[in-house]
């Protein structure tokens, strides 16, 4: 087994959830998928809020994408003779 020094600043640190001088790579792997994870999650919240889907149930948000999916077909389909000689 291999020990490195790893140099990282204040607020990454403290972002992590880091203590103490040692941390295994594994831990370390899982704490920076977490905090990923949550910045994700935060970046998508703000997009909700954005556009109005957090006051939206589950529900009605996959009814409105079920309705774009056949909007798209339907548009998609009609008299466009070039999509179909594409396909």
């Amino acid at each position: 087994m291999k020990t490195i020094n790893v140099d990282i600043d204040d607020q990454d640190y403290k972002e992590l959830g880091i203590s103490g001088e040692h941390i295994s790579i594994e831990e370390l792997k899982q704490r920076i998928l977490i905090q990923s994870v949550r910045r994700q999650r935060e970046m998508l919240q703000a997009v909700n809020e954005k556009y109005g889907l957090d006051t939206l149930s589950e529900e009605e948000i996959f009814d409105a994408m079920n309705e774009s999916e056949i909007e798209y077909k339907k548009n998609k389909n009609s008299g466009n003779s070039d999509a179909k000689a594409g396909d």
